[in-house]
């Protein structure tokens, strides 16, 4: 009988447009001792929803950075603003008058005359807009909402403060730097990307279209955020979402967890339940958290097998997605099913290192790994040419690097790149390339493509003014998608040659192994390791390279440059080549 309840502020609020506050006639004291609720009504009793329960330990959101904002054009009635990069989090602005109307929206990109361009965030249907309707306070901002902008756009009776940058309190551990512009600028331009993605233990595609777990996304960048953040927490709760989308009696796994929709493939998506729990155990080594997870593996190999003919995989649910690669420049042609049955074979691989360490029988899904093999064989690889459906979108690369081919496929994809120069992938392709060029010793082509200065290259990115990575080669649609981001990882395992033994956890063993890539002259940079710091430089003096490798204790570590291996010691190891 103490309680009452009354219309508050909210007038609307959705996540994707944003919220209508009314504050004319809300009394902002209602929850102290002077706050009134004049016509406070008394509430009825009603039954709770049916759930489970469960205690979210992952990082909560915080106001991470405040940003000046920057006057771009007065339009008379509005303003358009700037901010120095493209950010999730909102707009704080001031207006002291009462009864007024205040319009805020929020977008990444401007048209030619300066007004807002929604076609990133929206397609020019869905806007982000929050609208406050004033009383007598002066200071206004979201509550429930965030966006994903650089630029936004305010009603000319009220004026703007400072943007908040908002996203899940995850630290960033390391730090890369090397001769390379658009090396160092992608490496930026990932994390800044990756943390306006990461909100309440979800990594997300975008922060403004979707805003949804894409499967496919987070588990691609998953070895590159475990690597470069403080993100074990953050992926161990969004690994209990893929865990609870998939389904419990075919063992389909969502393309979205939580679910929310969205379209995506059976490898590329789907294979998160076996890759995120296999990465997170190669970075900590938590084998109890292994064992939890390991059932629902095995249950989506299940899965997979009813989706295949003659041993490839193709098709998902009926009626539904079944993508392959994504987001290729041009047309996608590489088959679906060459890419879903490639990939299948590598998350086959990563299952049996897992039941390896959980001392699990494997002998099936070695055959498995036999039967796949020889069926992508059987059909798409040319034994005169040595290439697999014509080396088309890094089809090689996608065989290559799950152990099929011969060594004309690899020439093949030397060849291919060295003449092309850029990237003709989509967002599994490039990873799997520069992977494949990467482990077998083609590290200076490997690095010119990474770091390439074409059209189809994260540098036109970079000249086009970015300071996220883009959806699309060209940029055509959202500017905040971390999942070409996932390449990162080899500026830390390549670049600076920190890697772990094949079969290592926890960085209990790690080599270092620095490419020196002729396209340098020097890098340098860091990751934290469950055991503390690993720090590499490395510099051309004199036609000598000068090292400096920082390595924590409880780790076994040693420096390997072809012939030449030397057993590190804790702290600081200086060496000259």
């Amino acid at each position: 009988k103490d309680v009452r309840y009354s219309r508050g502020y909210f007038e609307k609020s959705n996540l994707f447009y944003g919220e209508t506050l009314d504050f004319r006639g809300f009394d902002r004291k209602w929850s102290t001792v002077d706050g009134n609720l004049s016509d406070g009504e008394e509430p009825f009793e009603t039954a709770p929803p049916k759930t489970e329960y469960y205690i979210q330990d992952c990082p909560t959101d915080k106001v991470a950075e405040v940003l000046a904002p920057e006057l771009v054009k007065n339009f008379g009635d509005f303003s358009v603003y700037r901010i120095a990069k493209n950010i999730s989090g909102y707009p704080v602005i001031r207006c002291g008058n009462e009864g007024e109307t205040v319009v805020i929206e929020c977008a990444e990109d401007l048209n030619d005359d300066l007004t807002l361009n929604n076609r990133s965030v929206g397609f020019n249907v869905q806007r982000q807009m929050e609208i406050i309707k004033t009383d007598g306070g002066e200071i206004f901002h979201p509550v429930f909402c965030w966006f994903g902008f650089r630029y936004f756009s305010l009603t000319n009776n009220a004026e703007p403060v400072e943007v908040r940058v908002i996203h899940s309190d995850v630290e960033v551990t390391s730090d890369f730097c090397c001769s390379d512009e658009t090396l160092n600028w992608y490496y930026k331009a990932f994390v800044n990307t990756q943390l306006s993605n990461m909100h309440s233990g979800v990594p997300s595609d975008c922060p403004h279209r979707e805003r949804l777990g894409y499967t496919g996304d987070g588990q691609l960048t998953c070895n590159a955020v475990l690597t470069e953040f403080d993100a074990e927490r953050f992926y161990r709760k969004w690994l209990l979402d893929i865990l609870d989308c998939q389904d419990k009696n075919t063992g389909h796994v969502q393309h979205t967890a939580p679910f929310a929709g969205g379209g995506g493939g059976p490898a590329g998506w789907g294979g998160a339940i076996i890759n995120v729990p296999y990465r997170l155990f190669r970075h900590f080594g938590k084998r109890d958290e292994l064992e939890k997870v390991f059932p629902a593996m095995e249950k989506f190999v299940k899965y997979m097998e009813s989706r295949c003919e003659n041993s490839l995989i193709v098709r998902e649910e009926k009626d539904g997605w079944c993508l392959g690669d994504w987001c290729t420049p041009e047309r996608i042609s590489i088959p679906e099913e060459l890419v879903n049955t490639t990939m299948f074979i590598s998350q086959l691989r990563r299952l049996v290192f897992c039941a390896k360490a959980l001392g699990k029988p494997y002998d099936r899904y070695e055959k498995l790994i036999s039967e796949h093999s020889a069926a992508v064989t059987e059909k798409y690889f040319d034994k005169k040419t040595g290439d697999f459906f014509n080396n088309v979108q890094g089809a090689n690369a996608f065989a290559f690097d799950c152990g099929l081919g011969n060594a004309k496929t690899l020439e093949n994809i030397i060849k291919k790149y060295s003449e092309k120069t850029e990237f003709d992938t989509g967002i599994f392709g490039t990873e799997i390339v520069l992977n494949v060029l990467y482990k077998t010793g083609n590290s200076d082509l490997a690095t010119k493509l990474l770091s390439n200065k074409g059209k189809v290259s994260f540098d036109f990115m970079r000249r086009s003014g970015a300071t996220t990575l883009w959806e699309n080669w060209g940029g055509e649609e959202s500017h905040s998608h971390p999942m070409f981001g996932a390449s990162t990882e080899f500026l830390f395992e390549e670049l600076l040659g920190i890697k772990q033994t094949a079969s290592s956890v926890r960085y209990d063993q790690i080599i270092i192994s620095p490419v020196f890539a002729e396209c340098l002259d020097y890098a340098k940079g860091k990751i934290k390791t469950p055991h503390g710091e690993v720090a590499v430089s490395w510099k051309r003096e004199d036609e000598k390279i000068n090292l400096n490798i920082a390595v924590c204790d409880g780790i076994n570590a040693a420096f390997v440059s072809g012939s030449t291996k030397i057993n590190l010691h804790t702290g600081s190891n200086s060496i000259i080549l």
